[in-house]
């Protein structure tokens, strides 16, 4: 019974310490709303990434790291118009996944337009999942959410 008590108390001691551990926050997001016309606009969703760090493009690949996706909660309020524009970026061998990648490095930015059907206010929420790698580790991957105000059309 001893052994059953220190061995469940290793595991749970284990247990916790694994919880503890901090995944360093190396990319901040931000997202706002550029007004394009009366009838439409532009998401625009920005990285700044931590030195020596980068994040991949949304373009899928199999064999390699999981790509940045942005999603959109559908609403009422408005339609997506053609898909993310993203920036230039990188594109190298990546000696992690032993393939050809597009990734980018201290910034990057992302737009999506939208087509109004309302004037009213609104909100559009979302979530943007992301992977970021150094050239010792990647942090595995993170899914965060996110609010943009769309302003009243006086």
């Amino acid at each position: 019974m001893k052994n059953f008590f220190a061995l469940f108390l290793l595991f749970f001691s284990l247990l916790k310490s694994q919880n503890a551990i901090k995944i360093p926050e190396v990319v901040k997001w931000k997202t706002s709303y550029l007004s394009i016309n009366d009838n439409s606009g532009k998401i625009l969703i920005s990285a700044a990434i931590q030195p020596e760090w980068h994040i991949y493009s949304i373009e899928p690949n199999a064999e390699g790291p999981v790509p940045t996706t942005i999603t959109f909660e559908p609403s009422a309020n408005y339609d997506l118009k053609g898909q993310i524009n993203e920036p230039q970026g990188e594109k190298k061998m990546d000696e992690a996944f032993g393939i050809e990648i597009k990734s980018f490095s201290k910034e990057a930015a992302f737009s999506q337009i939208l087509q109004r059907k309302t004037n009213d206010a609104f909100s559009i929420n979302g979530t943007i999942e992301f992977m970021s790698c150094n050239n010792v580790q990647c942090n595995p991957p993170r899914t965060i959410a996110f609010t943009v105000e769309i302003p009243k059309i006086p």
